[in-house]
């Protein structure tokens, strides 16, 4: 799955290394690729960006099953209230 930000500036994209998944920003304007899931020691996939490019959210077994988890572009976690 690759999702472009409404700008079109950033690609946020998944894939898998051997036998890790990481998920990826592509900077368009500056071509960087950056491992935004590097230092997270869990399967990641389905991510997707806020409209204005400042949030990425993402699928994460970290906890051994499957939660969203939501960071800033940075890569700071985000503490958002869990709905359930």
């Amino acid at each position: 799955m690759v999702v472009l930000s409404e700008d079109g500036n950033t690609i946020v994209f998944a894939a898998s290394r051997q036998g890790r998944s990481d998920i990826y920003l592509y900077n368009r304007e500056t071509r960087q690729l950056r491992n935004f899931t590097q230092n997270l020691a869990a399967e990641v996939r389905n991510p997707t960006i806020s409209a204005d490019g400042s949030r990425i959210a993402f699928e994460s077994s970290k906890n051994g099953q499957w939660d969203i988890l939501v960071y800033d572009r940075s890569g700071k976690p985000l503490n958002l209230p869990k709905l359930y």
